[in-house]
């Protein structure tokens, strides 16, 4: 009788065990799946210029017309601004190259306000990239400037790009 209760008791504690076990498993594979699910969807973004764009004002934001990735729709190729979708650490990059040998004076802006700067000196095929890391709050908007009150043009076939990605929540 007293072997019986104990080979019960080691028993239940077994099944006990046993669930536990199983529900921190099925927890532990949930997560990974909300991971996997996560980075599939992580926003990310990358426009190229297939038609050269002359910028005439110092206001006047590249409309980077060619979407080649834009998970998450975060990128408004009417007018040119990346807008955050989620609180994070980003990284942006952008190429810009002159039209006809021409200089162009950009900026990369976050909320209307300078981050980096960039410049293409005058030259045959001269272009620059501006890459850019910073911390991002939901709502945020990126975008690429004109930075001169001189008329500039940037170059078109895809050889100005722009392109951004959430590194980390």
């Amino acid at each position: 009788m007293k072997m019986d209760k104990s080979f019960n008791n080691i028993s239940n504690e077994l099944n006990i065990e046993a669930y536990v076990y199983t529900r921190v498993c099925d927890m532990i594979t949930d997560q990974c799946k909300d991971v996997v699910r996560n980075l599939k969807r992580r926003p990310t973004f990358f426009e190229s210029l297939k038609t050269s764009q002359t910028l005439s004002n110092i206001k006047d934001i590249v409309k980077f017309d060619d979407a080649k990735i834009n998970i998450g729709g975060g990128y408004d190729s009417t007018t040119g601004i990346f807008t955050v979708p989620w609180n994070g650490i980003y990284i942006f990059s952008c190429t810009i190259m002159g039209n006809a040998g021409g200089a162009v004076h950009f900026q990369l802006n976050k909320n209307d306000q300078l981050y980096t700067a960039g410049f293409v000196a005058k030259s045959n095929y001269g272009a620059q990239t501006v890459n850019s890391f910073a911390e991002f709050r939901t709502g945020d908007k990126v975008y690429v400037k004109h930075r001169s009150s001189a008329s500039e043009s940037v170059r078109e076939s895809h050889f100005s790009t722009f392109s951004g990605y959430l590194l980390s929540k």
